[in-house]
């Protein structure tokens, strides 16, 4: 190798062991330098729908020179959407807290995802990409409530209808609920075959629980028989609110089908009549449902003084032949100690008659406020529902 090439071999060596070292000390001198932003804080969450305080983003910092400072939101392209501050004279070590609403700089709510922040220092031409992240959540928790059982050994509480309450013993039903996203559930319950929709009472939840329990009281003293929901309403981290169902009071509209099992009816003595009327060679069979206390009963013609028959049970079916005698609406009425219900039913006498009567069992069984699905809402064909032809008649029992 000519003496030339060896020469410049060995300079163009040299140069790569100097430029190594000299990065080798800037490394290091930066490794020990003050970073560019400092004591960064900011908050992850942020909704602009927030409950709970989110509906801004705090974010702070302070930074090593004085400086006029640029601060915006960066999205995950790495484009800025929202300028925070805009040449903003800033002193060396100087905490400064600035806030973001979640808007884009044209004033629209941003898309949901992770954005951070960019800080742009003019006198320097430097900036510096942040790596806190805050993350926009603008999508609501879906908490439901699963199901409602009632007490092991309670009559009547067979899914998918409602549980049923008071249980023997006074024993709770459990609402067992999903929290669907949110951190810190709700449970109310109202009372849905009165309008408006009425609230009753709130359900203590524990802490990182997915049950609570209700007894149908309130104070100690026992609810009215009726129709209720248990409505679960809750936040996520963000604040954003969401409730099963979605208007609370419950308001709901014809057709509409609420998530979970949430219904619980309270009932203390009812009774389910024949949906059809009876002739004189079938037997009657009532369905009767006295929380497994015992009742008395008696059945009257509808315009008669004196019943025709009178008696009492404990059983949940009572078996009867029908009355006697000319055809006509008849009404089985029974009363325990404390509560009373009676209910029409239709009996056909022996010989045919010039005058047909014929009953409107549907519009009594289809207006009686019951619910049905175990939905915690009156299921009424006034309503646009299906309802079944085997109800226990509500309240009072007798239709108007």
């Amino acid at each position: 190798m000519p003496r030339r090439s060896q020469a410049l071999a060995r300079a163009v060596f040299a140069l790569l062991v100097l430029a190594t070292a000299a990065a080798f000390f800037v490394t290091q001198r930066l490794k020990h330098s003050p970073t560019l932003v400092q004591q960064v804080m900011a908050y992850p969450f942020l909704s602009p729908y927030s409950t709970n305080g989110h509906r801004s983003a705090k974010l702070s910092f302070r930074i090593r020179r004085a400086d006029e400072v640029t601060v915006s939101i960066v999205d995950s392209r790495g484009e800025d959407i929202a300028t925070l501050a805009r040449g903003h004279h800033l002193a060396a070590y100087t905490q400064w807290a600035l806030r973001w609403y979640g808007r884009t700089d044209a004033g629209r709510v941003a898309p949901e995802g992770e954005y951070r922040i960019r800080v742009r220092l003019r006198n320097q031409g430097r900036s510096a990409l942040l790596a806190r992240t805050i993350l926009l959540d603008t999508t609501p928790p879906r908490p439901v409530v699963t199901g409602i059982s009632a007490p092991a050994g309670a009559p009547g509480a067979n899914p998918p209808g409602p549980a049923i309450l008071p249980a023997p013993g006074g024993a709770p039903a459990t609402v067992s609920f999903d929290p669907g996203g949110g951190i810190k559930p709700k449970l109310a319950v109202y009372r849905t075959d009165v309008s408006p929709s009425r609230l009753v009472t709130t359900l203590p939840v524990a802490a990182g629980a997915a049950r609570a329990t209700w007894n149908g009281t309130v104070g100690g003293r026992p609810v009215g028989a009726g129709t209720y929901l248990v409505a679960i309403s809750d936040v996520d981290p963000a604040g954003n609110p969401g409730s099963t169902p979605g208007r609370l009071p419950p308001a709901p509209r014809p057709g509409e089908v609420i998530p979970g099992r949430a219904g619980i009816t309270v009932r203390y003595l009812g009774v389910q009549p024949p949906a059809a009327g009876a002739d004189q060679a079938s037997p009657l069979v009532f369905g009767v449902d006295a929380r497994r206390a015992g009742y008395a009963w008696s059945v009257t013609r509808v315009g008669a003084r004196r019943p025709r028959k009178k008696a009492t049970s404990t059983r949940p079916l009572l078996r009867m032949r029908p009355p006697g005698g000319i055809s006509g609406v008849y009404v089985l009425a029974a009363h325990t100690l404390t509560h009373r219900t009676a209910v029409p039913f239709g009996v056909a006498g022996p010989a045919g008659r010039p005058v047909l009567l014929v009953l409107p069992a549907i519009t009594w069984l289809g207006e009686d406020p019951l619910d049905d699905d175990g939905d915690g809402l009156p299921n009424t064909l006034g309503a646009g529902d299906a309802v079944r032809t085997e109800r226990i008649f509500a309240g009072a029992g007798l239709p108007a």
